[in-house]
């Protein structure tokens, strides 16, 4: 039986570049266009965030972890990452809070997270999304 209280994980592609400045841990967040449908990550949920090498990567001499990447698009290159979020917000509440600085809220979408993560620790449970 699942436990409720357990984190959701969530499954998301994260490009080359970003996902260097997140292994390095440089980069502590994150931000995501969410889909209509689609659930939105709360405090204590896991993000499996994929390494995913596109053709957009190319232009920046990222090597492709191999030929068929550039055939298909891109590709998953094998490198995974699992971090907790630990704050999350969208441009919406931004905006409605009074921040007016965001000139890309109308590309992105007031429903677009910002997630604050860390490195999993350890141990912690995680159940999937149905």
């Amino acid at each position: 039986m699942d436990d409720p209280t357990a984190a959701c994980l969530f499954d998301m592609k994260c490009w080359v570049t970003f996902f260097e400045a997140m292994a390095s841990g440089a980069k502590k967040f994150e931000i995501r266009r969410r889909g209509e449908n689609e659930a939105t990550p709360v405090a204590g949920d896991i993000l499996l965030l994929r390494e995913w090498w596109s053709n957009d990567d190319s232009a920046q001499q990222i090597k492709p972890p191999n030929d068929a990447a550039k055939t298909y698009g891109g590709m998953y290159t094998g490198r995974a990452l699992l971090m907790k979020v630990t704050y999350c917000t969208t441009l919406g509440t931004l905006i409605d809070s009074g921040l007016d600085a965001i000139a890309s809220a109308e590309m992105l979408g007031s429903s677009t997270c910002i997630l604050s993560i860390e490195p999993v620790e350890p141990g912690l449970p995680f159940r999937f999304l149905a």
